[in-house]
């Protein structure tokens, strides 16, 4: 398995979080970001809290916690939680990240959007 950093997780996450501001749902799809979950409540979610969903700025990512964060020889584990961000604003709507159950795909899925 090839090493995992903290910085390629968050890399993968800002993308993700790119194509959430950007409305690209099919992408989401096609890369299986979202096993977990259906798309419909995703955008229903992101559409029914208010204003216009914006891309964090980088520190936003650069702070990014992981709650947990666990490489072995083959295998990773963490768990990650951002703020979304609306009209430029931080927001309470929060996305969990876990890792990917398709990883030749990505190595991060979105997990859950909810509010904290």
């Amino acid at each position: 398995m090839q090493h995992i950093t903290e910085s390629q997780l968050k890399a993968e996450i800002k993308a993700i979080i790119s194509l959430l501001v950007e409305e690209n749902y099919r992408a989401i799809q096609v890369q299986n970001i979202l096993p977990y979950g259906n798309i419909f409540v995703l955008i229903e979610r992101i559409q029914q809290y208010p204003g216009h969903i914006t891309m964090p700025p980088d520190r936003a990512f650069d702070d990014l916690e992981f709650i947990e964060f666990e490489v072995t020889e083959d295998n990773f584990f963490f768990q990650a939680e951002l703020n979304l961000w609306f009209d430029n604003q931080e927001s309470d709507l929060t996305a969990s990240f876990l890792p990917s159950t398709d990883q030749a795909k990505s190595l991060i899925c979105l997990y859950d959007l909810h509010v904290l």
